[in-house]
């Protein structure tokens, strides 16, 4: 059955990083961070599951080198709810 899609093959189109903004702004903070930094999230975390993702990949990417990240989803009366993360390794 042809649904007339009429599709060209192309060559030598180059595929564009993954990243997104947002994904490549908290891996650059990672990287920056030193043992015993931290830093908080403080806009309303309605999904800290997506942070705590991206740190759980971080971590095993840079398993090999000794690196590692906490998380802790927090509450505080004046901001209500947020996630801080450290550099533990």
């Amino acid at each position: 059955m042809n649904r007339g899609l009429n599709i060209k093959i192309e060559k030598g189109i180059p595929i564009p990083p993954r990243t997104t903004a947002r994904n490549s702004e908290i891996y650059e903070a990672f990287d920056r961070m030193e043992v015993g930094d931290s830093f908080a999230i403080r806009q309303p975390v309605k999904e800290p599951k997506h942070v705590q993702q991206r740190m759980s990949a971080w971590n095993k990417s840079r398993r090999n080198v000794g690196k590692q990240l906490s998380s802790r989803i927090l509450e505080s009366n004046v901001e209500g709810k947020y996630i801080r993360i450290w550099r533990i390794k």
